[in-house]
């Protein structure tokens, strides 16, 4: 019973931190008095913050392999660190196309 318990929270704790980045996302960019800055720190530093806890996620499982196999490592660690890298490159891109236009 106890493994059981710990292989749901291994695969719920991701899923529900991912819906909530994407919350907090959203309503901070709903904010209407955002500057071009503030709006591209809140995408960059949402990334960063998702990298990191990604990286982690992905170091640490790999060492006591708590995954079943390559596909899960996939889906609950290197696509949400290639998204989050995503979301870093968004902040970048954002910041840069509001100050050329």
């Amino acid at each position: 019973m106890q493994d059981d318990t710990a292989k749901i929270r291994m695969y719920l704790t991701p899923t529900v931190l991912y819906f909530s980045t994407v919350l907090l996302l959203a309503s901070l960019l709903t904010f209407p008095n955002h500057t071009r800055l503030s709006a591209s720190l809140c995408i960059g530093l949402a990334g960063v913050a998702g990298l990191v806890y990604s990286g982690s996620l992905l170091l640490g499982q790999l060492h006591k392999k708590n995954y079943y196999g390559l596909q899960d490592r996939i889906v609950y660690a290197m696509l949400p660190c290639a998204a989050y890298g995503l979301h870093i490159c968004g902040g970048v891109l954002f910041f840069q196309a509001l100050n050329a236009v």
